[in-house]
């Protein structure tokens, strides 16, 4: 096969690659998006309920939801990471490199750049992780919202919590504890 016939392939394999990544992130922002307009719904409900004096067992319908999003979340955020990473290692350090001998040839290195600002960042600040969206996002929208949710519950309630209350609560906690392995092992994995 000719060089340029072997170019053409890895151009559309990197452009298929970064559409992937393109239309996950999209995916990312819609599970956040329906996730805020649900939980939104959520507390309106929440409201009028605490006005007129009722149970507010539906607050814990919000852990199923924002565990059940982030999960999605955290899947196309796995996804994001694989796949720049094929596209850091394969494509641009691998297949480029076979085809070109010039060091300066680096036309495809989005990827490249991106892994040696994430090395200089990460020597210099603990910062870094505060910073990443594999961080903030599952911690501060996902699982702290999830966890108050059920304080809340428990602290409105009181001794007034029926069993089915109950087995509900300990579904929430059970999902909010697999989230927050997930997320763990995630930033353990990508560190």
């Amino acid at each position: 096969m000719c060089l340029e016939k072997k170019v053409d392939l890895i151009i559309a394999e990197y452009n298929t690659l970064r559409d992937e990544i393109s239309a996950r992130s999209n995916k990312e922002l819609i599970s956040i998006t329906i996730s805020i307009s649900a939980v939104s719904a959520i507390i309106g409900v929440i409201s009028i309920n605490y006005i007129a004096g009722y149970n507010l067992s539906i607050l814990l319908i919000i852990p199923w939801i924002l565990s059940f999003f982030g999960y999605i979340w955290l899947d196309h955020s796995k996804s994001i990471s694989f796949i720049g990473d094929f596209i850091y290692k394969e494509i641009e350090n691998k297949k480029i490199s076979t085809l070109f001998t010039d060091e300066k040839f680096n036309y495809l290195s989005w990827e490249s750049s991106l892994q040696k600002e994430i090395k200089d960042v990460r020597k210099k600040t603990l910062f870094f992780w505060i910073s990443r969206k594999s961080t903030f996002v599952p911690l501060f929208y996902f699982i702290i919202p999830s966890i108050f949710s059920l304080i809340v519950f428990f602290v409105y309630n009181g001794c007034k919590i029926n069993y089915i209350q109950w087995i509900i609560s300990f579904v929430d906690i059970y999902l909010i504890i697999f989230l927050i392995i997930i997320w763990l092992t995630r930033l353990i994995k990508y560190r």
